[in-house]
This record gives structure tokens, C-alpha cells and sequence, in this order.
């Protein structure tokens, strides 16, 4: 945020994401989206696939978001986003820092009374690099963030009624 930037887009390094869906992302921040997050499964990736255990702690975390954010998203993990200079300020003071910190920016953001919005955009299986967690290690950080999740739900209602 201090940089002055408008608009600021996050792509993960290990070649997932097409830098040509930026446009998408900035449409979506253009056309008044506060928060917008490139969703790998909303309907345009082909090529992506994840494995059955995967897939159901993603379905968890995608209950978890709707049941506490009130919002349906279909990739509450994705790290292709764009924000605009409002959402930067935002959590340039309160952006998670553990593993796995894009599901909890997520509900942060929604909770706060941004506008989240969803597109829909390519994705391929990872290019390079290998995955910073494996089995035990990734069931701990799954149960973190319900943990963090859960526990700071209320505190979360609170703020979204305190801006209505």
C-alpha cells in the first residue's frame, strides 16, 4: 500500500497460474470487486486435478467459508488474486501469516464487508517446484485453520455488524 499502488495481483511461482487471466482479475477489480480470486474450479481449468484426499478438505474449507462468511466461493485456497488499494491497506495491517493463510485472508475480507468476487480461470498442474507440505503435516495445517477459523468467527460477526 505504500508504494501507491491501485490495484496489486498475487500468482503463485511454481507455474499454476496463466499470467494471461490477469485481465480477468483486473476486469473483475474494475467492474467494482474489492477482492477478486482466480478460481481454478469454477468451470474454465481442464488440465487441473487434485486428489480425492485433497479434494475433500478443500470441500471443508469451502463449507466452512459458506457456513461462516454467509458467501459461496469454489477455491477458497487459491493464491491468483487482485485487490484494490482499500483491501491492500487492510491487510497490510491484518494479513495472516501461517500456511495456508489465503482461506483465512478469504473470510478476513469478507467479514470486513468487502466485495469479494470469484472469476473463473485457467490453472495447469504445477510446473515447477514441489509442495511445501505432504500428509501429516498438511492434516496439521488443515485442522490450524478450522481451528483459527471457528474460533475467531464470532469475534468476525461482531466487526460485520459494528460497519453495517
Amino acid at each position: 500500500a505504500e508504494s501507491g499502488a491501485l490495484v496489486v495481483v498475487t500468482l503463485d511461482a511454481d507455474g499454476q497460474h496463466d499470467p494471461d487471466e490477469i485481465a480477468t482479475l483486473l476486469a473483475a477489480l474494475a467492474d467494482g470487486a474489492d477482492m477478486v480470486v482466480g478460481s481454478r474450479f469454477a468451470g474454465k481449468s481442464t488440465s487441473y486435478t487434485v486428489s480425492r484426499v485433497r479434494a475433500r478438505a478443500m470441500g471443508v474449507l469451502r463449507f466452512t467459508i459458506k457456513t461462516l462468511s454467509g458467501q459461496q466461493f469454489t477455491d477458497t485456497s487459491s493464491g491468483f488474486r487482485g485487490f484494490n488499494r482499500e483491501v491492500l491497506e487492510f491487510f497490510a495491517r491484518t494479513y495472516p501469516a501461517e500456511y495456508m493463510e489465503s482461506v483465512e485472508a478469504l473470510l478476513l475480507a469478507c467479514a470486513e464487508g468487502f466485495r469479494v468476487a470469484e472469476v473463473p480461470v485457467n490453472m495447469s498442474d504445477r510446473e515447477t517446484g514441489t509442495p511445501s507440505n505432504r500428509r501429516l503435516r498438511l492434516v496439521y495445517h488443515y485442522l490450524r485453520l478450522l481451528v483459527v477459523l471457528v474460533a475467531s468467527a464470532p469475534r468476525r460477526a461482531v466487526v460485520r455488524e459494528a460497519r453495517a
